[in-house]
């Protein structure tokens, strides 16, 4: 009699522990993304160096952003490897506001990124939440450099990932006040695999009906 009450315990306890767990989350992404414009990049209030402009705008289609990765023949590192290099990036707006320079966080536009395999401009979608910009330059050969860097979320909306802190950022240079401005991007994502809910309880349970066997065992 002790011993079907000692099971039916057991078997109670396991099922409170599979009623109580949650399906396991998708993981987040870990992986990076670099870019580049095809086309020229233009700023207003050029001549006196990146950290002087009002704004920059970046080449619009059909070339735009590419995804050129690591290195020139690579692409999206990670779960991002799935975005082979040259695949289109989309930046929405082109032309961002420059502002705050060196003097803290930026509050105006949001650029967002949106980005895919084979194209897919509807598969991740990046929305920074804070924006910093700083500068250098120019020296004394007119050389300067800009640096926007931000934070946010890249969402999947294919569900497959769960929503992933994201780091974007951008860099740009200019060797002379006059030259042309290269710039490269690169979106970096990361995130811990979160654990089911109640899946511990659960398996916690299960070895209480061995263990009162090696008990009752031991004492008859």
């Amino acid at each position: 009699m002790m011993r079907m009450l000692w099971r039916a315990a057991a078997v109670a306890a396991v099922a409170a522990g599979l009623a109580t767990a949650q399906p396991a989350s998708a993981a987040q992404i870990n992986g990076a993304l670099n870019f580049v414009p095809i086309g020229t990049v233009t700023v207003v209030g050029g001549g006196s160096g990146l950290g002087n402009i009002s704004s920059i705008k970046f080449p619009g289609p059909p070339l735009g952003q590419v995804v050129n990765g690591p290195d020139a023949g690579g692409g999206g590192t990670g779960d991002y490897a799935i975005i082979t290099a040259l695949t289109p990036v989309g930046v929405a707006p082109l032309t961002i506001p420059i502002s705050n320079v060196n003097s803290g966080p930026f509050a105006g536009a949001i650029p967002v990124i949106t980005f895919g395999p084979a194209g897919d401009l509807t598969r991740f979608v990046y929305t920074p939440t804070t924006i910093e910009i700083s500068s250098t330059g120019p020296d004394i050969n007119g050389a300067s450099s800009l640096s926007y860097a931000t934070t946010g979320t890249v969402v999947d909306t294919l569900g497959f990932y769960d929503d992933t802190p994201t780091d974007f950022s951008f860099s740009a240079t200019q060797s002379t006040l006059t030259g042309p401005i290269n710039v490269s991007f690169t979106l970096v994502s990361g995130g811990a695999v979160p654990a089911p809910a109640g899946l511990a309880l659960a398996l916690a349970a299960v070895p209480a009906l061995g263990l009162r066997r090696v008990l009752r065992r031991k004492t008859v």
